[in-house]
């Protein structure tokens, strides 16, 4: 299963690209300062659509399946390797100096990239990042790194355990419940991606007794009912003959590949899924008659037909869902240790780090649900100490502003020319009771 955006595949063309302008964004010709910070966001989008920015993540994901090879074979598994991919992207960037492996980019081009999808998420997809760090851990190269965060990441304190929870249900339409990692006193930064999708299908699947279903084949009898369509189409790659069935929504399709042989695996299939949406097929009418793996073809005579020959597909996909964990340092090409190193040397005392991807999914008759929260944490080297009580003294000023006194009000604004002008004097000579509210 390949979930890709559909909103640019009206027919399965190679992918197109197009101008990438944020939405509120409107070119004027101004003599001030933010015009200049204007056409440097916009430059730094347009750079980022000039490569094929799904092959990234594509060669991204390869390694994901390569190095979870495993954990495929004998149960469900999700994942969105592209929520992972934006975070390593965005920690490149927290030390420039040298290029970002995992990724094979420079950390200002996957800066450039991640800030273009995340400022232009689909309209299927719902995205929220963040960084969250602890305030004693803040540092001036840490401040710097977050100025250059894009827009769309949202920054603020470590939360507690229960609000970060919150945060992710929140993020994921209660998908997700339980935040990825612990987040304790001792977490000194997060950087956190969450995906979520909720789509229905133009056209609704018929659901039919599973009598004669994969008969003879491993999952025959295992379940009732059957989801029928008739989207198919044959793809060969170096890897063999693969069956490609598509269920399209609103802003999103799925892609179903079967066929593959059990030592090929996800990373075959993901190849069979690019290969499909960069128009490969196989004539139907070419493959031999007879039941040859997962294919059943037969013909018959047809009276009063509309053509000399008719094709009639039909692909019968069992419904299903998957609910995974990833130890994303467990794979080092994944970039995650990198990404821990170089968002460390922004910290006062970084410590220990862990990374986790939790993701669900379901396909059903009538749509699709998916979603995942990616977590990159920094623990503390030391744990914060709590301090010893000890005697002081507390000092209590007060002042009451009870006769008569002057006020004044001033233009707070540090890049305006109008910075601390005087707008308003005022003499209090007589107080007056407050409004009540």
């Amino acid at each position: 299963m390949i979930v890709v955006d559909a909103k640019a595949l009206p027919t399965r063309a190679k992918l197109h690209r197009e101008p990438v302008i944020p939405a509120g964004y409107v070119m004027t010709i101004q003599t001030n300062n933010a015009v200049s910070g204007l056409l440097e966001r916009l430059t730094w989008l347009m750079r980022a659509i000039d490569d094929d920015v799904s092959e990234f993540v594509q060669q991204y994901a390869q390694h994901w399946w390569t190095g979870f090879a495993s954990r495929t074979d004998a149960s469900n598994a999700v994942a969105a390797p592209v929520g992972a991919w934006l975070l390593v992207a965005l920690a490149s960037g927290a030390t420039a100096t040298r290029r970002c492996t995992a990724l094979g980019l420079q950390p200002e081009r996957a800066e450039q990239i991640a800030a273009a999808l995340l400022e232009r998420a689909p309209k299927a997809l719902r995205a929220a990042t963040a960084v969250w760090i602890a305030s004693d851990q803040r540092t001036i190269a840490f401040d710097d790194w977050q100025q250059h965060l894009p827009p769309a990441v949202a920054c603020g304190p470590v939360p507690t355990s229960q609000q970060a929870d919150a945060w992710a249900h929140a993020a994921t339409d209660g998908l997700i419940s339980r935040f990825p990692v612990a987040v304790t006193r001792e977490t000194a930064l997060v950087l956190v991606n969450a995906l979520a999708a909720d789509v229905r299908w133009r056209r609704p699947y018929l659901a039919r007794p599973s009598d004669d279903w994969g008969v003879g084949r491993r999952w025959a009898g295992r379940v009732q009912s059957v989801l029928v369509g008739d989207d198919l189409t044959a793809v060969r790659t170096d890897q063999g003959l693969f069956a490609v069935h598509q269920a399209q929504a609103e802003g999103l399709i799925v892609l179903c590949v079967t066929g593959i042989p059990e030592s090929a695996g996800m990373a075959a299939a993901a190849e069979v899924a690019r290969a499909y949406l960069g128009g490969a097929s196989e004539d139907l009418w070419s493959l031999p008659l007879g039941e040859q793996g997962c294919w059943q073809i037969a013909e018959e005579p047809l009276e009063d037909a509309p053509a000399e020959r008719v094709l009639r597909t039909e692909a019968r996909v069992p419904a299903w869902e998957a609910e995974s964990t990833w130890d994303l340092m467990a794979e080092p090409e994944l970039g995650f240790v990198d990404a821990a190193q170089r968002i460390s040397v922004l910290l006062a005392d970084p410590g220990p780090a862990q990374a986790v991807q939790c993701a669900r999914a379901r396909f059903d008759r009538l749509g699709f649900t998916a979603a995942a929260v990616t977590a990159l944490a920094i623990m503390r080297s030391a744990p914060p100490r709590d301090r010893e009580p000890k005697a002081g003294v507390l000092r209590k000023v007060r002042v009451d502003f009870a006769e008569p006194f002057a006020a004044f009000a001033f233009v707070d604004e540090p890049d305006s020319p109008w910075h601390h002008v005087m707008a308003f004097a005022a003499w209090v000579a007589e107080p007056t009771e407050p409004t009540q509210v």
